[in-house]
């Protein structure tokens, strides 16, 4: 049996992964420019000449607000120390605490300049959004080379996707996928990977959680998912958001290739910005049902939480989203207890978002996420959820798998995909097209396999779990306590 080791590594970086921004195409869609407004109809995806456009990457951070007041810091500190030549004695003191006071009178008009222009805009888009559509990634279903007729789809199973059953596939009017990734700044591990399915036609939202042990190969070596990230990122890259955005199109690429369907839009958040967001809010109640309370000073990471009803602040939210020492299936008790706590988000947002505080909360937590959507892409998906999505339309599920040690007993520990579950959730809950996916089309390089590794194979290749559903959970009924996360005894 052939040992493979697991590489974290950005030496290992494919160069043909970090060029996704240019080779992911992208459909043409009505709103070009953002200047013209599409409609919403059911698209036909043509692989013919000049058909589609390269999805070029746009890393969207709000890292630059407050240029302004950082130009007045400037010149205000440039004024006190020519204050201070001329002056002595009492004088500098005085010249300081004036420029202290005018530096923070510049910082916070400044700060309100841009919350009122924000305000604006947002409400400018709020209304021009009822004619907008996003653009949609072509993916690997649609962008398989040359059509065949009407027969059987074509594969080897261990070559090349398949071609698709047409020279056109359809995809559903108003279903958008997204990858949503929460990394650690640290170590640049991504310990929170989810795929999202927006379908805006029928007002409902699924998130499917990727747990981050999740197995996976890549370059003939094997690694768990939630280091992929870090191997495709490209740190040669000067700029910040061009290092994270070769990392997220490198991971959405390498998703889309394994699971058969497009990832149309990216967004990641470190654990500093979630606990901001989460602080943008308002926090969020929930009720815990059991006291939590671990440390690890390696890691800074102080978790004491007590039972019962209450509003978690950001830092509180981080410690319950982090906990997983108490749970009886560990790193999978952890995944289902972020379940509890986005299902009482999504409540919490639904309840209190609206048009009249989503300029302040965009303002405070736009800064702290990146993403490949543009504004009016942001404002689109906002408005449709407040709008249409009721948390009884908001699905929850994990990645379909078991956990194994890499010799059964012994080596490394790796939750596994299984392959046929996975097909059914994704035709169900995640494709956007009109027709579904066969086999063929989820991981056909077999990328979530161990050919060589019998305990993972036997995992991978499971027959159909006939109790899939009793997996899924809507956030309503998480919300009226259906999830039971087993403890250690």
């Amino acid at each position: 049996m052939e040992n493979k080791n697991t590489n974290s590594t950005n030496s290992n970086r494919d160069e043909n992964y970090i060029g996704r921004a240019s080779s992911r195409k992208k459909e043409n869609s009505s709103h070009g420019s953002e200047q013209s407004h599409g409609q919403n109809h059911s698209k036909s995806i043509n692989r013919g000449h000049g058909q589609s456009e390269h999805r070029k990457s746009r890393p969207y951070s709000a890292s630059s607000t407050g240029h302004t007041g950082a130009n007045a810091h400037r010149r205000e500190s440039k004024t006190s120390e020519s204050g201070v030549r001329r002056s002595s004695g009492k004088g500098i003191e005085r010249s300081g605490k004036v420029s202290q006071k005018s530096k923070k009178y510049t910082i916070l008009i400044s700060i309100l300049a841009f919350v009122i222009v924000l305000g604006i805009v947002v409400a400018a888009l709020w209304h021009i959004v009822d004619s907008y559509e996003p653009s949609v990634d072509i993916g690997p279903a649609g962008d398989t080379g040359a059509g065949t007729d009407n027969a059987a789809l074509e594969s080897d199973y261990m070559g090349d996707p398949p071609a698709a059953v047409s020279t056109s596939i359809e995809r559903k009017s108003g279903f958008y996928t997204m990858l949503v990734v929460g990394h650690d700044q640290v170590a640049v591990n991504t310990d929170v990977i989810m795929l999202v399915s927006f379908d805006v036609a029928n007002g409902s939202l699924s998130v499917m959680q990727i747990p981050r042990d999740t197995y996976i190969e890549y370059k003939g070596t094997s690694h768990k998912i939630n280091s992929v990230y870090g191997i495709m990122r490209d740190n040669s890259l000067s700029d910040k958001n061009a290092r994270i955005a070769s990392g997220m199109d490198g991971l959405a690429e390498l998703l889309e290739n394994g699971l058969g369907i497009p990832v149309d839009f990216w967004a990641i958040v470190d654990l500093d910005g979630f606990s901001g967001i989460v602080d943008a809010v308002g926090g969020v109640e929930m009720e815990l049902t059991y006291d939590m309370d671990y440390e690890d000073p390696a890691q800074d990471l102080y978790i004491h939480l007590k039972k019962g009803v209450q509003t978690l602040n950001g830092d509180q939210a981080e410690q319950f989203v982090r906990f997983r020492y108490g749970y009886a299936q560990g790193d999978i008790g952890r995944v289902d207890a972020q379940k509890v706590f986005m299902s009482a988000l999504f409540r919490q947002l639904k309840s209190n978002l609206s048009i009249s505080n989503v300029a302040k909360i965009a303002e405070q937590t736009i800064a702290m996420v990146n993403t490949d959507m543009k504004l009016l892409d942001c404002v689109y998906f906002g408005k449709n959820f407040i709008k249409s999505v009721d948390p009884s339309n908001i699905t929850f599920i994990t990645l379909p798998g078991e956990s194994t040690r890499e010799y059964g007993t012994s080596g490394l520990s790796y939750y596994v995909m299984r392959r046929a579950d996975m097909l059914a959730l994704v035709n169900k809950y995640f494709n956007p097209y009109t027709i579904d996916l066969t086999e063929q089309y989820i991981d056909p390089k077999l990328i979530f396999n161990s050919e060589d590794n019998r305990y993972i194979s036997s995992i991978y290749l499971a027959d159909p779990n006939e109790t899939l559903e009793e997996n899924v959970y809507s956030a309503d009924d998480i919300n009226d306590g259906a999830m039971n996360i087993p403890l250690v005894n």
